[in-house]
């Protein structure tokens, strides 16, 4: 891949860009960047509602619900032990 880079002052509403005698004739990709600093708008994220992901454990109860996370979190710990 080869890039031409150029600053260059915005004054007319035309941009020229000179390329070299071997590029033309071959496709090319321009990209305008601007250098002033412009606030970013705020993206507005919804709010999920994670009870739906419940899945086939939604219906147990807290002890259960307790009593599997400990289970889960012996399981991780074993990972961590020395052998």
């Amino acid at each position: 891949m080869n890039v031409i880079e150029q600053h260059v002052e915005l004054t007319d509403d035309t941009l020229t860009v000179p390329i070299p005698a071997d590029w033309r004739g071959k496709g090319a990709t321009l990209k305008l960047i601007l250098d002033e600093e412009v606030e970013p708008v705020p993206v507005l994220k919804p709010k999920i509602d994670l009870t739906q992901f419940g899945g086939k454990f939604a219906y147990l109860s807290s002890e259960a619900t307790d009593r599997m996370l400990g289970d889960l979190d012996n399981m991780r710990n074993e990972w961590e032990r020395d052998i």
